[in-house]
């Protein structure tokens, strides 16, 4: 194993063989998901965020350092070729870490994998929170644009509360600037508001997520409600002593659906669904107010049943989108 930093000073590690590397799965969180493969070619992430249901249940931070597999480029290129039918594989880079961070850049383990992507002529999607990347990335996007979609996950409502709960991330004016490239350069780019806050009640909220969407050429936006532990709420309002109120009002700890959830490395902890009443009517109004500026959303298939409206993604799905904000080719 080798001990690396990035230019802006967080430790990331390499690690050679594949031993406790996460395989690739058909990625699926409940029956109702699409038909996805997970690529997880490192454990934590350099962007940190303090909601993250990957790695921020706990008073220990399990994001840093991050271990990236050296092998896995390999490794993922045998996957790939031993499908018959590799056309219709779809690959999501996952959520556990970020492909366009600084650890996975600066390695150039994502330019690796963005090549075999390209090489064996697979379909893939990428949700980030990174500003634009490197020439030689954009040039790969670019390179792959019919059989690639990038989604940017911008949903907060400003950057100071960006600053305390995703430090490590770039704010969100730099990743809209990814946004703008992905659609000049005919990339397929859409956005996610996560983690929902309802923290206003003069929409103002939404006007303001949806307008920084169009005017970077997003024109579609799922809504990604999350999951948390007691120990993840318990941090957000701390960190958010303002939306202590709203935030307890959303995760109803004591009456909330419960669901076990299994971290890198085998921990798991509880985490609990958003209150239903509650997110029903912040939902609708969103969709209402996203019609009305010509936008699209769509949520998880679960969330649609909790907020008794299995038609809210109908619109999305007429333009092929689905939950994520991911459009099938």
């Amino acid at each position: 194993m080798e001990t690396f930093k990035t230019s802006n000073g967080i430790e990331y590690q390499f690690v050679h063989g594949l031993e406790q590397a996460e395989e690739i799965t058909d990625f699926r969180q409940t029956s109702s998901c699409f038909n996805a493969h997970e690529v997880n070619p490192a454990i934590g992430c350099d962007f940190l965020c303090r909601y993250c249901s990957m790695y921020s249940q706990y008073d220990k931070e399990e994001h840093v350092p991050v271990k990236i597999y050296s092998d896995y480029p390999n490794y993922l290129r045998d996957y790939i070729k031993k499908h018959k039918n590799k056309e219709n594989l779809i690959f999501n880079f996952s959520p556990k870490t970020d492909a366009f961070s600084l650890s996975m850049i600066e390695s150039g383990m994502t330019e690796n994998i963005l090549k075999i992507f390209d090489e064996e002529g697979v379909k893939y999607y990428i949700l980030t929170k990174s500003g634009l990347p490197p020439k030689e990335i954009q040039n790969l996007l670019i390179k792959s644009r019919d059989k690639n979609q990038i989604i940017i996950s911008s949903g907060l409502p400003n950057e100071e509360i960006e600053a305390v709960l995703e430090p490590g991330a770039p704010p969100s004016s730099k990743r809209l600037e990814f946004a703008k490239f992905c659609s000049q350069s005919g990339i397929m780019v859409t956005g996610i508001v996560a983690p929902y806050l309802p923290i206003d009640d003069d929409n103002d909220y939404a006007y303001k997520v949806f307008n920084r969407f169009l005017n970077s050429g997003i024109r579609h936006a799922s809504v990604q409600v999350l999951k948390l532990s007691v120990e993840c709420l318990n941090r957000m309002c701390k960190l958010l002593p303002k939306y202590e109120q709203r935030l307890n009002q959303l995760f109803d700890i004591n009456n909330a659906k419960s669901i076990e959830w299994k971290l890198p490395g085998g921990k798991t902890v509880i985490r609990y669904y958003a209150d239903s009443s509650y997110l029903e009517k912040e939902l609708k109004k969103l969709k209402l107010i996203a019609k009305n500026m010509n936008i699209t959303v769509s949520t998880c298939k679960e969330v649609c049943i909790n907020i008794n409206d299995v038609n809210y993604n109908a619109e999305a799905q007429q333009r092929g989108y689905n939950c994520v904000g991911f459009t099938k080719y």
